[in-house]
Formats: structure tokens, C-alpha cells, sequence
């Protein structure tokens, strides 16, 4: 099978999934369930069942209203679709050009607006994505339910902020959003603890010293050239630990990742590839809305 075939037929199945398992998670055949996981048809067949009563008991209703049937996509690009409800827990199964690569079920905890999933299969699969073991969000972003892992929610602040596409953040999209009609309407809702990070205006910076330069290499083996400088903003808003900005003069790609700041004044880094690009120097303006972003106001409800 050559490369641009197999990509097609992932391509294929995914989309027919995606589909399919948002309308009905428990009758449809437009994806291969064809059991290639290396779990025992037994456990395959569990899984099967309880997706079954899950499915039953969302279309019921009286539940929470964070039940119901999510997908993501992984680095592997597969299809990851879990149905779940608070009462009687969940399944997910990741599907692949081939049939069921993984799956797994347990139960869920509510605990301080966050979800516990704890399911009772071993991780067999890229245990980073295909299964959610730690702490899950709900949040609204712009009218749409995600179950948002709660280490990616830093970098979820950050890509609104910059106005940046921030898909790649590590969680689950209820699938009934997958529709051009939103079904939870309103603003997008964090967190207050991350809310209270999230930028509503333009939000710019400045270097007002270079307090030093280090060089590492990187993962492959560049150097790698770190730059440590004080920023000051007039924004009454203030700088956050984990805030990224993005350099607008002199006209480039640096990208300052503040370690310290909550007022005023902030420590940050700058990371780049060693000479001969340009140094930092006092003076450089930076501001928070990412590279080539279409940047627009959206309704904040902290």
C-alpha cells in the first residue's frame, strides 16, 4: 500500500466516523469496528455494551449537562470518540484505516467543575491522547462544549489570546457542535482561574532590559539561543506567568514566554535558533496577538 493510499483511506474512515458515531453512536456501520486492538473479543464486546447503555441513557435525558458523545483527533491521526454520562460512566474507542485500535471504559467523578475519568483497562495505546487518565474541563469557547485536559489549559488562554487556531490543544469536542448551530449559546467560559488570564484588548509590551543570554541545544541538536529580559507594559491588565507574546518591532518571528510578572513588570525568555539572527535589545515592542491572526473581540464570562 503506497503512502498517499493509506493516508486516503485513514482520511475516508475518519470522516465517516466522525459522522456516523455523532448521530448514533450504537447502530451505525459507516466505520470499520473490526476489533484490532489486542484486547480479547470479550472485553471488545464490554465495551460494545456499555456504549450501548450510555448511549440509551443520554437519549433519556435528565442527566448532566455535560453527558453526551465527544471525538478528538490524535498526532497518529486517529479518531478518539467517547460517550459519556456522569451517571454511569464512559466508553471511547479509537478508530484507525483498519478498524477499533483501542478502547477502554470506567467511570466518572465530578469534583470542583472538573471530570475524572478512571477507566479499568490498562493504557495500550498512546496512553498521551488515547485515553484521558487525568483531569478533564468542561469549558465553553464561543458557543462550544470541550472537555479540555486541565494541563492544556495555559496553552487553550494563550491561542485565544493570540487569536491563533488552537485545535491542537490536547482534549474532546462534543460531536452534536460539529454542526454550523452551536448548541450551548453564549460566551466562551473558563475557568475563573483561567479566565482571569484571558486578554479582551490588544496587549502589548516592551524589552526595558537584557538580563542575559545562554545557549542549549534542542531536540535536534541546533543551539539554541535563550535570551532572558524584563518587560513593561502600560496595559492595566498585567502580564500572567505562562503569557506568550509575539514580537511586532523590529518586524519578526520571536515569541517572549513571561516566567514571572503579574503587574506591571514581568521576566520572560526569548528562544531562538543561535546567530546570525538579530539579538533582542531594549526597546523591542511585543504584543499578545499572534503572527498574521485575524484577531477579533470575543465575549469573555469569567
Amino acid at each position: 500500500m503506497t503512502l498517499r493510499l493509506a493516508i486516503w483511506i485513514v482520511a475516508v474512515v475518519l470522516v465517516a466516523a466522525l459522522s456516523a458515531h455523532g448521530a448514533d453512536t450504537t447502530t451505525s456501520t459507516a466505520y470499520d469496528e473490526t476489533n484490532v486492538t489486542g484486547r480479547d473479543d470479550k472485553t471488545f464486546a464490554e465495551g460494545k455494551a456499555r456504549e450501548k447503555r450510555l448511549d440509551a441513557e443520554i437519549k433519556a435525558g435528565a442527566g448532566s449537562k455535560w453527558d453526551g458523545y465527544y471525538g478528538a483527533s490524535d498526532s497518529y491521526d486517529l479518531g478518539i470518540f467517547m460517550t459519556l454520562s456522569l451517571r454511569s460512566g464512559f466508553t471511547q474507542f479509537t478508530y484507525g484505516c483498519t478498524g477499533v485500535y483501542e478502547l477502554n471504559y470506567g467511570s466518572v467523578e465530578e469534583k470542583d467543575g472538573r471530570l475524572i475519568l478512571k477507566p479499568e483497562l490498562p493504557l495500550k495505546w498512546n496512553p498521551t491522547t488515547s485515553c484521558p487518565v487525568d483531569l478533564l474541563v468542561p469549558v465553553v469557547v464561543e458557543g462550544r462544549d470541550y472537555l479540555i485536559r486541565e494541563g492544556s489549559l495555559p496553552q487553550l488562554v494563550n491561542c485565544l489570546n493570540a487569536g491563533l487556531d488552537w485545535e491542537h490543544v490536547q482534549g474532546f469536542r462534543r460531536q452534536e457542535d460539529d454542526t454550523t448551530i452551536a448548541l450551548t449559546s453564549g460566551p466562551t467560559h473558563l475557568p475563573p482561574e483561567y479566565a482571569a488570564h484571558l486578554r479582551s484588548r490588544d496587549f502589548s509590551a516592551s524589552i526595558s532590559k537584557v538580563e542575559g543570554v545562554t545557549y542549549k541545544p534542542n531536540r535536534e541538536d541546533w543551539m539554541e539561543k535563550v535570551t532572558s529580559v524584563s518587560l513593561t507594559t502600560d496595559s492595566p491588565e498585567g502580564f500572567y506567568p505562562g503569557m506568550e507574546l509575539y514580537v511586532v518591532d523590529p518586524p519578526g518571528i520571536e515569541r517572549a514566554v513571561v516566567w514571572q510578572g503579574n503587574g506591571q513588570t514581568a521576566q520572560a525568555t526569548i528562544t531562538r535558533l543561535s546567530e546570525p539572527f538579530q539579538s533582542p535589545a531594549p526597546g523591542w515592542k511585543f504584543s499578545i496577538a499572534g503572527p498574521d491572526s485575524k484577531r477579533k473581540a470575543l465575549r469573555w464570562s469569567r
